[in-house]
Parts: C-alpha cells; sequence; structure tokens
C-alpha cells in the first residue's frame, strides 16, 4: 500500500503474492519482499509507482518460500528467506547457502546469524564466524541496537537479550529486571525508540517500552491495541513510529511528545490534459509550449499524517497575493492564466496545531505566438479572406446539394429499413438473452438457500459436507455463467484491437489454466505447429475463442477411454490463418450440429455448461472477420475449424 499523504494506492505483487517485508534503499528505490517473490518499486516520469520483480533472476526451481528481511550493504541488496540469502548486484543474484539465518548490520560491516551455527561476518559471497556459541534452538536474533560503547545488545525471539562485544565478539546473557518478562512474552521485533527507550513488539503481550537499564516502563497490550497480530514497527523521518497491526497504527508515547517538523510536498500539476509529476517541496517548472496553457492544477500532500488531519493553505504570486483560508482541499486550480512566470506556494497545518514549512513551486507559462499584436492582426485579415472565399465557395456547392440530398435521402431510407430490422432482431434476442440470464442467475442462488435451510437442519457432518459440496457446485455454475457474461461483454463492447500473436504462449497459458480443471490432468495436450508461429488479430478475443473451444473439448471429453487427447494445430493458407481444435471424446450428435451455435442451447439436458460459449465464439469471429466450422462423429471426436482473414 502507498499513501502519500492524501491518497492510498495498492500495487499487487506477481500473482497477488502477500507482501511480507518492505525496505527503501539509499538511492530511492523501494525493495519488497513476498511469498517466493521479491523485486522493487520505482517512480516512472508521470510519478506512478511501478513493481519490477527480481523472482527471474533465481532459477524458478528454487523455492524460497517467505523472503521476511531485506538489507543493504557495500551496494549490493541481501533478501533473506529460510531457504538462504539472495544476493542481488542491480543486475544478477546469487543464492548464499546459510538457512534459518537473520542479517545483523554492526558498524560498517554485515553479519550473519544462523540459529544453529552462530554469528558470521559476510565478507563478498564468504562467510566467517566469529562466534558459534551464540546458538539457539529454533530461534534467530532478531536485530541488534545500540547498546554500550563497544557493545551491541542482541534482542531474540524467546532467549531475551544479550550483549555483544564489537571488539572480541564475545557475548554474555544481559541480567536486567525486565528479561524474564520478555522471555515470556517473546519477541517479534525490536527498534531504538530513543537515545534511552527500545520499542519491543512481543509475541503474545503487545507493545513494550524499556530502558537502557533493561526495565519495563510502558506496556500497550493487544486489547489495548484492538489488534492480534501485527508486523514489523517502522520509524519514519520526523521520528514517528507506525505499525502494521489489523489496520495501519500510529504510536506516540509519552502522549504529550511534539511532533517535530514537517514538510508539505508539491506532488503535481496538470498544464491543461497532460499531468506533470513532482514530488518536491521545491522547484521550478516550465510547461511544454504545445499544450493549452490557460489552465493549471496543483496537487499537494504532507506525508506521513492522515489527511483529515490537516488542512491547507495555498497562494499563486503573480495571479493572486494573499494566502486562501485554511481548507481540507488536496488539490487547487487556476484558469485564464496568461503568459508569465507565477510561483505557487503551499503550506499545511495540524488541525488547530503547528504549520508545515511552506512548499513552493516556479511555473513558466510562455506566452504563444498566436497571442500577440501581429498575431491578432494577421487573424483578422485571414478571417476576412475565409469569409469571402467561402461565401463564393458555399453558392457554387448549393447549385449541386440538392441533387446530391436527393440521393443521400433516399440511400439513408434503405439504411433505415436494414436497421429497423436489425433492431428488432437484436430487441428479441436481448429479450431472451435477459430473460435466461436472469433464470441461470436465480437458479443456483435458490439452490444455495435451499441447501443452507437443510444444513441446519443436518445433524451429522457427512450430511453437512455434502450440503457444502452441493453449495460449492452451485457456486462453481453461478461463476461459470458470470464469466460467460462478462466475456459476452467484452466481444460486444470491446472494439477490435489488431497485433501479432505469439500462438505458442496463447495455448500454453488456456491449457495452464486448465490444469485443475476435472479431467483435464488425464488429457493430454498436443499443439503441432511450429514454436514461433504468430499472426495478427485480437489477443483478447482470440484468447476468448481458444480457451472456450479447449475447456468445452476436456469437459465434453470421454477420459476412460486410452489416450485421450485434445489438439491444436495451424498454418497459413494463401494470406489466411488457419487453426483446428480436435478432439477424441464423446462427440456431437448429427442432428443437433446446426444448433450448437445458438444462444444458450445445450446438446443434452444433464449439459454442464451456460449454452453461451460457443455463441460467444462464433460472435466473437464475426468481429474478426473470420469463419468458424465443425464437424463431428458420435462416439469418436469433434473437430473445429477457424479461419483468421
Amino acid at each position: 500500500m502507498e499513501y502519500d499523504g492524501s491518497n492510498w494506492k495498492l500495487h499487487p505483487l506477481p500473482d497477488f503474492s502477500h507482501v511480507v517485508t518492505v525496505e527503501s534503499s539509499p538511492d530511492g528505490r523501494i525493495y519488497v519482499g513476498g511469498n517466493n517473490e521479491f523485486g522493487y518499486l520505482t517512480r516512472d516520469a508521470t510519478g506512478q509507482m511501478n513493481y519490477t520483480s527480481l523472482r527471474s533472476t533465481i532459477a524458478n526451481d528454487i523455492d524460497l518460500n517467505e523472503i521476511w528481511q531485506i538489507v543493504f550493504h557495500d551496494g549490493d541488496v541481501f533478501f533473506q528467506s529460510y531457504q538462504g540469502l539472495v544476493q542481488y548486484n542491480g543486475e544478477t543474484a546469487k543464492i548464499l547457502p546459510m538457512e534459518h539465518s537473520w542479517f545483523l548490520p554492526i558498524g560498517d560491516e554485515m553479519y550473519v546469524h544462523s540459529w544453529d551455527s552462530g554469528l558470521a561476518r559476510l565478507t563478498g559471497d564468504s562467510l566467517i564466524f566469529v562466534n558459534k556459541d551464540l546458538r539457539f534452538d529454533s530461534e534467530n536474533t532478531i536485530t541488534t541496537l545500540k547498546g554500550f560503547g563497544s557493545e551491541k545488545l542482541l534482542f531474540t525471539e524467546y532467549s531475551g537479550v544479550y550483549v555483544l562485544d564489537t571488539i572480541t565478539f564475545e557475548s554474555r546473557k544481559w541480567d536486567v529486571p525486565g528479561q524474564e518478562e520478555i522471555i515470556k512474552d517473546g519477541l517479534y521485533d525490536a527498534l531504538q525508540w530513543n537515545d534511552s527507550l527500545y520499542l519491543l513488539t512481543t509475541i503474545s503481550n503487545g507493545l513494550k517500552w524499556m530502558n537502557n537499564k533493561g526495565e519495563i516502563v510502558k506496556t500497550l497490550t493487544k486489547e489495548e491495541m484492538d489488534a492480534t497480530q501485527y508486523g514489523r514497527a517502522h520509524k519514519d523521518s520526523r521520528g514517528n513510529v507506525w505499525l502494521p497491526a489489523e489496520g495501519i497504527h500510529h504510536i506516540i508515547w509519552p502522549e504529550n511528545q511534539e511532533m517535530g517538523d514537517f514538510n508539505t510536498l508539491i506532488r503535481s500539476v496538470m498544464i491543461g490534459d497532460s499531468v506533470y509529476a513532482v514530488n518536491s517541496s521545491k522547484g521550478f517548472f516550465e510547461s511544454d509550449v504545445s499544450a493549452p496553457l490557460n489552465s493549471a492544477m496543483f496537487s499537494f500532500s504532507s506525508p506521513g499524517f492522515d489527511k483529515t488531519d490537516l488542512q491547507y493553505s495555498y497562494k499563486l504570486e503573480g495571479f493572486e497575493m494573499a494566502w486562501s483560508e485554511w481548507t481540507d482541499n488536496i488539490n487547487k486550480s487556476y484558469t485564464n492564466l496568461e503568459g508569465g512566470t507565477y510561483m505557487f506556494w503551499v503550506k499545511s497545518r495540524i488541525v488547530g496545531g503547528e504549520e508545515s514549512s511552506p512548499a513552493y513551486l516556479t511555473l513558466f507559462v510562455p506566452t504563444l505566438w498566436y497571442r500577440t499584436g501581429w498575431a491578432y492582426a494577421g487573424g483578422s485579415f485571414l478571417v476576412w479572406l475565409l469569409i469571402v472565399g467561402a461565401f463564393r465557395y458555399r453558392t457554387n456547392r448549393l447549385k449541386t446539394h440538392n441533387k446530391e440530398l436527393e440521393d443521400v435521402v433516399q440511400e439513408r431510407t434503405k439504411e433505415l429499413r436494414e436497421r429497423n430490422e436489425e433492431l428488432k432482431h437484436k430487441n428479441k434476442e436481448l429479450d431472451n438473452f435477459v430473460h435466461r440470464v436472469s433464470h441461470d442467475l436465480i437458479a443456483p442462488l435458490r439452490s444455495i438457500k435451499g441447501l443452507v435451510n437443510i444444513t441446519r437442519s443436518e445433524e451429522t457432518k457427512e450430511g453437512r459436507d455434502e450440503c457444502f459440496d452441493l453449495m460449492e457446485s452451485s457456486v462453481d455454475k453461478q461463476e461459470e455463467f458470470i464469466k460467460s457474461i462478462l466475456e459476452h461483454s467484452v466481444n460486444y463492447n470491446q472494439d477490435v484491437d489488431h497485433e501479432d500473436i505469439l500462438l505458442k504462449d496463447l495455448c500454453a497459458e488456456i491449457i495452464k489454466e486448465l490444469t485443475y480443471f476435472e479431467g483435464a490432468q488425464k488429457i493430454e495436450f498436443k499443439c503441432q505447429f511450429k514454436d514461433d508461429f504468430q499472426f495478427n488479430s485480437d489477443p483478447s478475443r482470440v484468447k476468448i475463442v481458444l480457451s472456450n473451444l479447449i475447456n468445452n473439448a476436456v469437459k465434453y471429453h470421454n477420459i476412460d477411454q486410452p489416450n485421450p487427447e485434445i489438439t491444436v494445430t495451424a498454418r497459413s493458407e494463401y494470406e489466411k490463418t488457419v487453426i483446428e481444435v480436435i478432439d477424441n471424446g464423446q462427440g456431437i450428435e448429427k442432428e443437433k450440429l446446426p444448433a450448437i451455435f445458438n444462444m444458450f442451447f445445450r446438446a443434452t439436458s444433464g449439459a454442464q455448461g451456460t449454452g453461451l460459449g460457443l455463441y460467444i465464439v462464433k460472435d466473437a469471429m464475426k468481429k474478426l472477420n473470420g469463419t468458424i466450422t465443425v464437424s463431428s462423429e458420435t462416439g469418436k471426436g469433434t473437430t473445429f475449424r477457424l479461419v483468421f482473414t
């Protein structure tokens, strides 16, 4: 989640992997660790945050599981998972074989602690052990924090706090009053609150503040935070601490501590219809002379606060002189701007409290040539010439226009008749569609409702499980039906888009989506065309067509026969592309073949499909100016032949 002080935005990882840890690097990149996924976020020229995955830098057969720590050292980025350390140098990555470990930066050196091996210094890609006695049973050192002189405090999960001499690397248990309480509650994370306090996130008893004498001076329980789970706490540039815990918590203690100085940032400026990223508290912006320059809109925020806690005041020097009244608006627009130099100022304040440092942006708007005096004079003369020429041209055109109008009226009358007939057909089809859709959407819901009532009265677990299975089946049917409606909507409303399609990748994508489809594991999929075979068409519609045909071939296959298979062939014929989907399944009865492309047609009363699939296929091929034909023999299989022009 990205919060700029005004708006939240979600950045999903590939395959919607959940995020475990996020760290900002010295060069401004935001590195992300997730479930078998890692990469980074950067802003593009428009100020939008984009995610780049680095998962491909490591072999696919290596399962990293959760990456839960990111550390920067000597120009490299280190990602930590239970399976090992991933070292990324900006271009390539490699695995360092040290499992169940944790990075511990100490001074200018990087150390790695493993619960069953001890503490080692990372030199290049080698690990040199400096303390093999610092070992625990299936737990790690969590972090190192400021201690006393050359000594650091090592915080562990369930073994308490240790003191580490960073010169000799000898370690000892810290003999302090709070040690027993820390061991009992367990530690999830620890950070330096200030020079004399540490903030401890415990596993079983909320947050604790401990002073440099090892005394627990404050406890905030899970009940007080209204949270049962939480992640790692982070400290921002103003010293605020933020904790993800079933929501995001802003932790202030003591309650009367000062907030400190804070900034307002100008995020973007919109000139005409073009948005330009700024992301600065001060700067200079020269607008594009090709853009409409009579309007500008500035967007701003103060990161680190909820926008409901802030008010803003602004002014545009060169257009107005006085600061505006305080408002909760995060955008300010100006219109009718003449050419010249302007300076936009904005500041924020905590409601009823402190003000931020003001931010400013100098905006230069050039005076375009068509706004000069010579341009106005020349334009007036040209307008006079155009009026005279237009009058003469209009006189000549009127002589021939009447005859053209007669031809147009006749042609339009014919078109309107044809359109009227087409609309009648469409209305009839729409009425049928609405009626059938309503029925097929309501039927599963009624079935589920009935099963809910049955489940409430069912006393045995087996009976309830059977009801749940039937509910799940009804949900699956409704999900498939809604997917068909969406495909129909996409095909009906979306314009045709032509791109080069690599058929191998498209088929692989469709077959992958059917991996866990019932019966699909028993069927052999064959692609009989060259790996580089491609053709030009609309990718989304071609996928709808092939996905429906292959899906039907799986759904109505005879998987109990020897060697069930589905084959996709492709070839070029006289500047046309011919694709065939062939199966050796049940086949379709000869008398039913003419109706299979009709809306809501099902070959049998027990058919599992929606009755829309082949109708959508036929309609999509029509949109693509292509054709589809079918040949089938009961008990031997079916062949669908697609021709793309």
